[in-house]
């Protein structure tokens, strides 16, 4: 919070008709000699000058209440701006702001000084009155740039949500003066702007000058929303030996969460409750129980969440829990509430349905199970008008090649991929990439490949088309994952719309992918590209393994889930290649017959390069914006810090050779890998966009970090400097 000047105005400058040495001691800041010596002049003559000086010099030493009495005695003799400014700054040290308002006014009304202007900011934001306070300190700053006031301004611009101009007043004071409250308020203010690299940097700086528990709290948010939840466990406990504060239990508690480590989060939330009872920790809580699998415990949190504030993920929360335990009817209610809270949800909302979906094919309900997904399709039809370019002109990005291949390379050392999307005015050569299937075979770089796409297309088709200039058709679609599915896809897929189509992008995570190509094939007289990213077999069953252990308490339970759902885990990559080609299996033992996969293109997911001259060929014939994104969207190389030993990895190792003992590899190891991929690259005849020492790239770029932290750019902002766009938060 804001500090307080503590010298009085006319200190430098003492009255010299008193003879007292009293004068003297204080501008030496000999303040206990100094009060002696007003006192014993005021045992011979009292007087308003040396009652106001003991005022000061009282208020300099925190002897507050007996400055007050000093001031006022001065005042009652003669009523002076000096004291009344005294007065109103011991009020404001002795948590009286009201009367301090009204005697920092009456100094004001009398002389305007820069310090009582500043000491009238502190009062009133003591008040909550936040816009007047900013009113006092900019007067203050008119008349002297003090980096109080600088500070005082930051916290009353910041309080009143003016976050982005109290990020300069904070600096402003800390050019001034390094000071732990302003880096405190910095860091607070940088948070609230979604700058939370900055932000840990300033309540770094601030923990180094004082350690102070807000300042942790806050580095604990900021770190939440950097993703680095191990370090934000530390900085909220660091604050909780400080101060017990309620958002210092609920920020811990999130981030026990979001590393799965749901019972330290449901103790952490129960305390944060214990001090404030906040909605949005019952939510939390709720979520906690939820993934524990107490499931009755969770709706009693949601409930108690829903009691304070009605949010529609509440009861979206609450309706997945009743699918669970298929009371539908419960289920439905509260999907119809979370509807009427947030219409504007429908990408969540809607997947109501497909996990309503989900439950009835567990439960081998599959009319039931193609009823939902067929409602799910109607509201989300997989057709879409989009304009990529936005609205705006489709003037292409020159830039030097030289300066482009340096581009990918800076990306590169950050982690993240440049795929761009270029110009090119060959049609007929650009025309076999304008649409494309996406076959994906569980645990072989599917997510890295198909999300950003998916994600792209979903925020240009949210985009209001101010005309009908540079709009394309496309059909786009998402996972395809079970039979009911497919089906309620191919019926929506009917239309004659499908016929004068511009792009397509649809994946399949079925065996049953063959039957779906066909049918958007001949719906819409087009013959998409299949791509699917392959990997060492043995690789891609330890990774699904890992992926699932996750959400196992047990070894067991794990053998027990891919004893249930074999299918997923024995020979997947075979399965998802031949299974409804090879009708006689017998044929598996002279090896896989590579004529009936010989339409698709197959790539290695370790060669970067192939698969992302493969989206660029694909986003240039599209017209779509340039990619960057992390490289390793669903990168597992940290999964097993977030399994929190629920499952040792020795145990997990164990479950694979159980795996690889019972031959869930062996089909997969009979594929010659090298083959099909040698083959693709023979035919894949990808266009090449770098002729010349110059290129033309998409004037959007669409940057994608994570799947909750993206946003689309233009392209220029990019290049100019990619460090600042890839450090941005895009939450």
């Amino acid at each position: 919070m804001p500090t307080t000047n503590t010298h009085p105005s006319n200190s430098k400058n003492p009255e010299k008709e008193l003879t007292s040495n009293g004068f003297e001691l204080f501008n030496n800041q000999r303040f206990k000699e100094a009060i002696a010596a007003f006192k014993f002049s005021l045992t011979i003559k009292e007087d308003w000058k040396t009652y106001q000086a003991l005022g000061w010099a009282l208020f300099n030493t925190e002897q507050n209440d007996e400055a007050i009495d000093a001031f006022h005695k001065s005042l009652t003799l003669n009523e002076n701006w000096s004291s009344f400014q005294g007065l109103g700054l011991t009020l404001v040290n002795n948590s009286n702001p009201i009367e301090a308002i009204t005697m920092l006014r009456r100094s004001i009304s009398i002389k305007e000084t820069w310090e009582s202007y500043q000491a009238l900011g502190l009062a009133l934001f003591n008040t909550k009155n936040y816009q007047e306070s900013i009113d006092a300190f900019k007067k203050s700053l008119v008349l002297k740039e003090d980096w109080r006031t600088f500070n005082g301004l930051g916290w009353a611009l910041f309080k009143n949500k003016n976050h982005k101009e109290s990020i300069d007043s904070f600096e402003k004071a800390l050019d001034i003066l390094e000071e732990w409250n302003s880096y405190q308020g910095l860091g607070w203010a940088l948070l609230n702007t979604k700058n939370s690299k900055k932000a840990i940097e300033a309540f770094n700086k601030s923990i180094t000058l004082k350690e102070d528990w807000s300042s942790l709290q806050g580095l604990g948010w900021a770190l939440i929303n950097s993703k680095q939840n191990t370090k934000a466990i530390e900085a909220f406990q660091a604050s909780l030996t400080l101060r017990e504060h309620w958002n210092s239990f609920h920020g811990l508690a999130w981030a026990f969460l979001n590393t799965n480590k749901n019972e330290k989060a449901i103790d952490a939330f129960s305390k944060s409750l214990t001090l404030k009872e906040d909605w949005s920790s019952f939510q939390g809580l709720g979520w906690a129980f939820t993934n524990a699998g107490r499931h009755h415990k969770a709706i009693e949190a949601f409930e108690k969440s829903i009691s304070i504030k009605s949010d529609w993920n509440t009861y979206f929360s609450i309706a997945l829990i009743k699918i669970k335990q298929n009371e539908f009817k419960e289920a439905v209610e509260a999907h119809i509430k979370s509807v009427e809270l947030n219409k504007n949800e429908s990408l969540y909302l809607d997947s109501f349905y497909t996990e309503v979906a989900n439950q009835f094919e567990d439960l081998g309900k599959e009319n039931s199970a193609r009823r939902c997904w067929e409602i799910y399709y109607a509201n989300q039809l997989p057709y879409a008008k989009i304009n990529p370019f936005l609205n705006e002109k489709p003037i292409y990005q020159t830039i030097e090649l030289e300066d482009l291949n340096e581009i990918k390379s800076h990306c590169h050392s950050n982690g993240f991929v440049f795929q761009p999307s270029y110009a090119n005015n060959d049609l007929y050569e650009l025309a076999n990439w304008r649409n494309m299937m996406y076959l994906h075979i569980p645990k072989c770089g599917g997510t890295s490949f198909k999300i950003p796409l998916l994600m792209l297309y979903h925020l240009l088709s949210n985009s209001k088309l101010k005309s009908n200039d540079n709009y394309i058709n496309c059909l786009v679609t998402g996972n395809i994952g079970s039979k009911s599915q497919e089906e309620a896809l191919k019926k929506s897929i009917t239309r004659n719309k499908y016929k004068s189509l511009d792009n397509i992008f649809f994946t399949s995570y079925t065996e049953n992918w063959e039957e779906l190509y066909r049918h958007v094939s001949q719906e819409s007289h087009k013959n998409p590209r299949i791509i699917a990213t392959i990997r060492n077999p043995r690789e891609r069953l330890l990774s699904h393994l890992k992926m699932v252990a996750e959400n196992c308490q047990t070894k067991d339970e794990l053998i027990e889930i891919i004893n249930k759902y074999k299918n997923e885990y024995d020979n997947c990559i075979y399965r998802y290649l031949f299974t409804g080609k090879a009708k006689d299996q017998k044929k598996y033992l002279k090896g896989p017959n590579y004529d009936l996969i010989k339409d698709i293109d197959f790539v290695d997911i370790s060669d970067h390069e192939t698969i992302s001259k493969l989206k660029s060929a694909f986003l240039s014939a599209s017209k779509l914006p340039n990619i960057v994104q992390y490289s390793k969207l669903n990168d597992s190389k940290n999964r097993l810090t977030r399994i929190e030993n629920k499952i040792p990895y020795k145990e997990i190792e164990q479950v694979y050779h159980y795996c690889i003992k019972h031959n869930f590899v062996e089909k997969d190891e009979s594929i010659n890998y090298d083959y099909l991929k040698s083959t693709t690259k023979k035919r894949l005849n990808l266009p090449y966009f770098e002729k010349s020492k110059t290129c033309k790239v998409h004037p959007l770029t669409f940057i994608i970090k994570s799947e909750k932290e993206y946003e689309i750019i233009p392209t220029h902002e990019f290049l100019k400097c990619p460090s600042i766009s890839l450090e941005k938060d895009y939450t």
